[in-house]
């Protein structure tokens, strides 16, 4: 394109500095006539009438070249590199030559940086350089540009002549149309896209870069504004009227705007507007210097969609919840209006709307009606396409769908584009995302690359939230199935205690009367047979309550010579019954106290020594005990009937017996074995057994031995009860309450505390019992079954420590006597306000401990 003629742009020189701070003129002689004022700041010795070959050394297009006119003029198109001899900065620049021979060239230069730490480097700053210098792609960043029209310089003399003031104006002007002419063939030759508007903001001229950026010709555009054929439906129109305040108040602006070409694809510009006013300082034109930064945009719009969706995911949403917010955050980026999340239903394998949003200055109730009330299937409609090809689809128009009846409400709407892609899980695809709008963009490459993947990401974090929500769901049925489980086995065992309590209580009571040998061998059976029912119901409860984490190990000092011994009394009868010879071997080494849970200890070693005994015909059962390597081993050996190698990889998992005539002929429920394994576990010890069919079996266990340190007073538990009720202490004078609603219970209760001297007083329910309560102050302590007709015996408690009964009833000892042996139910006791727990059926030795931690016995 030619340079623009003389009345199309006038500029003075200080605009032209303003434009090239780094450009440097010589004269004829090629000797420097004017540079730019950030030349000098990098040049210092750069000065008017300085050669320019003392100053400068060329490096392109040939090095080692003067100045000289036939040099300059045969390359008059190339791209220069000279450097500065002193400072060694190497400047790149284009060459201006003037028309005529008698006016000055010049370079239009800048310098060349390879870092942007170089700028800070030779004392540069962004207000050194022009807006349109390629220094600003390096550094990446906008420079306020610094406007100002300096006054012109007063006429020299204003008493000389007329012809002296005509000849002086004459020269000026000269000079300002050679700046203008220079100025313009600059503006020719950027890239940027440079619009000179008269004062009103018509375009008077544009560059070639325009006209390559827009598509539109000058002859097109002059006399109109810009923003009347340039800005779009997705142009911000914010931006728009910062820019129309500027204009109206005369100011310069800069500021990012989208843009729209002739063939109506849109782009975005990083555009600087700047007044140029006359010498009277009365607004002439404005000028614009616009870059393209669509790139720069859409990968920010990019990044911030990867951003966006990668936060929701990471958030404890539900599915649809994410979907819903995936929505609003990408919709408006795309140009959408409405987005919808469509899911495969597991049912009838169709698409469904699960979550929508749209702008809500849009009424689109009519889209929602014809899109929530559907089903879509593989290859109707756009996300049914989607699903059917598996790639995301763009469709510019929606009317090319006029026989879906979600097209023409969408039309009705504005709703012209649409975009869709597909949410995909293992390979699978399980539901789309559809926008839509008045203009949806056309995705690139990239950005359908962006839309793919967050089409993953969500398949991946709907599986992971389908996974939790099916674990979840598994869980609540599993606690479901095991609330279940303990409320059958509480309800079993309380009512299988309930009556037990009366069997072994009364058959403990026969035992002390004078009986016939027949009599003492019938009551006998039913002694044992109670021992063995109790022990079944024991091994249940404990199972079940280990398996639930529900069993709590203690830590206290415990003799393991006494336990040992004491657990060796106590099965010493049933095996000389037998005929069996039982021994008891304990090492001199072992220690007099350790720590550990004497009571599950007790436990284990009773399992064992039982289960010898039971399956032992003839010979002997030997219990040895000894510490060694930071343990405490025991040992039970029997001679027995064994057990080969199979049983034995199945001889710790619950319900195992040797087989099925095992069971038949030694009874048992297969769980002591299990129970005692795990108990080992929980005490961080351990369980071997070694056999052979018919020779006998060897069980080891062990915990680890921890020897406490003893203070003075402490007491250790050696678990040793007496083994019979004395019949009578010293109770003469004291009254006890019975709260139970089995006559059969009370009553054993009665002759027990009877027998010790007691006077016992009975009541069948909670309310009873506050009632007697309130005649007989002088009560020493309450038994308080807990489950009783009309009033329960935790209410009772709670009305008890209330002081519905006076101050007495808060502080008297109360002790729970119940079938219900859980943990919970004990905790249930005790939070109600009573003080001890006595659990049915109990034996003479465990209902005197209860009466002395009670306080009542003496």
């Amino acid at each position: 394109m030619n340079p623009p003629d003389d009345d199309a742009v006038s500029l003075h020189g200080q605009q032209l500095e303003r434009a090239f701070p780094f450009f440097i003129r010589w004269d004829e002689k090629f000797r420097v006539s004017g540079y730019g004022g950030s030349m000098h700041k990098i040049c210092l010795d750069v000065k008017v009438g300085a050669a320019f070959d003392d100053l400068f050394f060329f490096e392109r297009p040939a090095g080692d070249m003067e100045m000289a006119e036939g040099f300059l003029r045969s390359n008059e198109n190339s791209l220069y590199l000279f450097r500065h001899k002193k400072t060694h900065q190497l400047f790149r620049a284009q060459l201006v030559l003037p028309s005529s021979a008698h006016e000055a060239g010049f370079f239009l230069a800048s310098p060349w940086f390879n870092i942007p730490e170089q700028v800070a480097e030779c004392g540069l700053t962004l207000s050194d350089f022009a807006v349109h210098d390629p220094i600003f792609d390096l550094l990446q960043l906008v420079q306020n540009h610094r406007g100002a029209v300096a006054e012109l310089k007063s006429l020299a003399d204003s008493l000389t002549s007329e012809r002296t003031k005509l000849r002086l104006a004459n020269k000026r002007l000269s000079e300002k149309e050679a700046e203008s002419r220079t100025l313009a063939l600059v503006a020719e030759r950027t890239d940027n896209a440079v619009i000179v508007t008269d004062a009103a903001g018509c375009i008077e001229w544009v560059n070639e870069a325009f006209v390559q950026i827009t598509g539109y010709e000058l002859e097109e555009v002059a006399g109109r504004k810009p923003g009347s054929f340039l800005q779009g439906p997705l142009t911000d129109q914010n931006t728009v009227a910062n820019i129309r305040e500027s204009l109206a108040n005369g100011k310069g602006l800069r500021t990012d705007i989208l843009n729209y070409r002739k063939d109506g694809s849109s782009y975005w510009l990083s555009m600087e507007i700047q007044p140029m006013f006359n010498e009277d300082g009365s607004l002439r034109n404005f000028m614009a210097v616009e870059r393209d930064v669509t790139r720069v945009k859409e990968e920010e719009r990019r990044r911030w969609i990867q951003h966006a969706v990668s936060s929701i995911l990471a958030s404890p949403l539900s599915s649809e919840q994410a979907g819903a917010k995936i929505l609003q955050a990408v919709c408006p980026k795309l140009g959408g209006s409405l987005g919808l999340m469509w899911m495969l239903h597991p049912e009838t394998n169709n698409l469904r709307c699960v979550e929508t949003w749209h702008d809500p200055r849009m009424n689109v109730a009519g889209f929602l009606d014809v899109s929530l009330d559907r089903e879509i299937s593989i290859g109707s409609y756009l996300p049914g396409l989607v699903w059917e090809s598996g790639d995301a689809i763009w469709v510019p128009d929606l009317g090319l769908y006029k026989e879906c009846p979600r097209s023409t409400v969408a039309a009705g709407l504005g709703l012209h584009g649409a975009f869709a892609f597909p949410i995909v899980s293992n390979g699978r695809i399980i539901g789309i995302f559809e926008l839509c709008g008045q203009h949806i963009m056309e995705p690139d490459e990239a950005l359908s690359q962006v839309v793919t993947e967050i089409g993953f990401q969500v398949g991946q974090f709907v599986a992971r939230r389908q996974a939790e929500d099916d674990l979840r769901e598994a869980k609540e049925i599993a606690e479901r199935a095991n609330e279940a489980k303990s409320l059958f086995l509480a309800t079993m065992s309380h009512e299988i205690r309930t009556p037990l309590n009366g069997i072994l209580g009364f058959s403990d009571l026969l035992a002390e009367t004078s009986l016939t040998r027949t009599q003492q061998e019938h009551l006998s059976t039913i002694r044992n047979s109670g021992d063995i029912l109790l022990h079944i119901i024991n091994d249940v409860l404990d199972y079940s309550r280990i398996e639930s984490g529900a069993v709590k190990i203690e830590e206290i000092a415990f003799n393991p010579s006494a336990l040992a011994e004491q657990c060796f009394a106590i099965q010493r009868q049933s095996a000389e019954s037998k005929g069996l010879e039982i021994l008891l071997d304990i090492d001199a080494g072992t220690p007099d106290s350790v720590m550990g849970d004497p009571a599950r200890l007790r436990q284990v070693v009773m399992n064992l020594l039982a289960n010898a005994i039971k399956f032992t015909g003839k010979g002997s059962v030997t219990l040895k005990i000894w510490a060694e390597d930071a343990r405490l081993n025991f040992e039970v050996r029997d001679t027995g009937i064994g057990f080969d190698q199979v049983i034995m990889e199945q001889l710790f998992k619950p319900f195992q017996q040797a087989d099925a005539s095992t069971t038949r002929e030694y009874g048992g429920t297969g769980l002591g074995l299990a129970i005692c394994d795990r108990l080992l576990n929980l005490m961080n010890g351990g369980i071997t057994a070694e056999s052979e069919p018919g020779e006998g079996s060897v069980f080891r266990f062990y915990i680890p031995l921890s020897v406490p340190e003893k203070s003075a007073g402490e007491r250790e538990d050696d678990g040793i009860f007496p083994a019979r009720i004395p019949s009578k202490v010293n109770a003469e004078g004291r009254t006890i309450l019975i709260a139970e609603d089995n006559a059969v219970n009370a009553r054993l209760m009665k002759i027990l505390l009877g027998n010790l001297g007691y006077r016992v007083l009975h009541a069948e329910n909670g309310l009873e019992i506050l009632n007697l309560f309130k005649k007989e102050q002088e009560a020493v302590t309450i038994f308080m079954d807990v489950r009783m007709p009309v009033m329960d015996g935790t209410e009772a408690v709670r009305r008890l420590r209330a002081g519905e009964c006076g101050e007495r009833g808060k502080i008297l000892p109360v002790i729970a006597l119940t079938a219900s042996v859980l943990p919970a139910d004990q905790k249930a006791c005790i939070d109600a306000g009573m003080n001890h727990y006595l659990a049915k059926p109990f034996r003479p030795p465990q209902l005197l401990a209860v009466l002395k931690d009670a306080g009542v016995l003496d």
